[in-house]
């Protein structure tokens, strides 16, 4: 199975929308962690034209606060991620 023509690992660690897809895999991350917990979170992505950022917003369903997480991709290596998946 590929995903935007991704097929190895290593496609991915030069990928153009490599923190597109990661930023997705945290937000459906958190989203499954709160659903096991029996929580139905609403979860936003903020950015004005100019300026400020927000990856993720998450308000509970009980709370009249929201949260923020910041969904960085720093990178890695290309090399040893391919040593560590092999190794998997």
């Amino acid at each position: 199975m590929q995903f935007a023509g991704i097929q190895a690992l290593s496609q991915l660690i030069h990928h153009p929308l490599r923190g597109a897809i990661f930023e997705s895999w945290v937000v459906s991350e958190l989203y499954k962690a709160h659903v096991h917990i029996g929580e139905r979170p609403n979860m936003f992505h903020f950015r004005e034209s100019r300026g400020p950022q927000i990856d993720l917003l998450i308000q509970r369903a009980d709370a009249n606060r929201a949260r923020t997480a910041p969904c960085k991709d720093t990178g890695i290596d290309a090399d040893s991620a391919e040593d560590n998946h092999s190794k998997s």
